[in-house]
């Protein structure tokens, strides 16, 4: 009777057909209503990402997104910043999906409808109005969101002898707290919720090579500090030069001879300051 709790009950064929809606639609709707310009919401998170300025010791990964989304060849910056939340939306609603889904498998077993169910409430929540505030703008926290719900279902079961998963699953924490220091204490409270609800202690080598997993990699949210006073005054990010070259917002304006918008002025001196 154990044995047979462990083993992952059969799936119906709908279960990965709807996962896929899971990630599409949120995706879609999102994207249609992503903001191309800034809101007073997303100062903060524009000016840390956009400008590589420090702010709170948080926003390390979502900053490297924006980063990275400064290379596509659509729109203009900051719809372009927005884009690394919308997909974190769908990502996050994919795993609400996961969870929804092993959660009724393992306390109520119904094939057909666990698919209907789980993206129920996947798009239940994702859909809703404080989702949608935070996956249509630049460094909305869906993110840090997403993160949560991944250690949920990374979590190592106390059996797990690998040092390298209990380091892994360690540095995957210690990620989520430079990216949000909130998300790592509600990651951090839901696992042991879940742990002791499940009765799973984990052993207690697990929980000091998890540590030294975090520990090793939370420092790495120190470098843009460090490296603040030798920064460029100007925007930092690698797509600067071909987002310039499209003369498109603050660089028409900075070819026109024209000062930057005033809710971007003095980004650069504070980069460099």
């Amino acid at each position: 009777m154990y044995k047979r709790q462990l083993l992952r009950p059969e799936r119906h064929w709908l279960y990965p057909l709807f996962g896929w809606f899971a990630v599409a639609i949120p995706l879609l709707v999102t994207l249609l209503r992503t903001s191309a310009f800034t809101q007073w919401r997303d100062d903060l998170p524009v000016v840390r990402a956009l400008g590589l300025v420090p702010i709170g010791g948080e926003g390390t990964l979502s900053s490297v997104l924006m980063q990275a989304a400064s290379f596509l060849p659509i729109g203009g910056r900051v719809l372009r910043a927005a884009l690394p939340s919308a997909l974190c939306l769908a990502l996050a609603a994919r795993l609400a999906y996961a969870l929804t889904a092993r959660l009724l498998e393992q306390n109520a077993w119904t094939p057909r409808l666990t698919p209907f169910l789980a993206l129920a409430a996947a798009l239940t929540a994702t859909l809703a109005p404080t989702w949608q505030l935070e996956g249509t703008i630049a460094g909305g926290a869906t993110l840090a969101a997403a993160l949560v719900l991944a250690g949920l279902l990374l979590r190592p079961t106390a059996d797990t002898r690998d040092a390298r998963v209990w380091l892994g699953f360690g540095a995957f924490v210690g990620l989520t707290t430079m990216e949000s220091h909130a998300a790592g204490a509600v990651l951090l409270v839901a696992l042991a919720t879940q742990i002791f609800a499940i009765g799973q202690v984990p052993p207690r080598r697990g929980v000091a090579l998890a540590a030294g997993g975090a520990l090793a990699v939370i420092p790495l949210g120190a470098i843009p500090t460090a490296g603040g006073p030798f920064a460029s005054p100007a925007w930092g990010h690698p797509g600067y030069t071909s987002w310039f070259a499209s003369g498109s917002g603050i660089g028409t304006a900075a070819s026109r001879g024209r000062s930057p918008p005033t809710s971007w002025a003095g980004v650069g001196e504070g980069s460099s300051a």
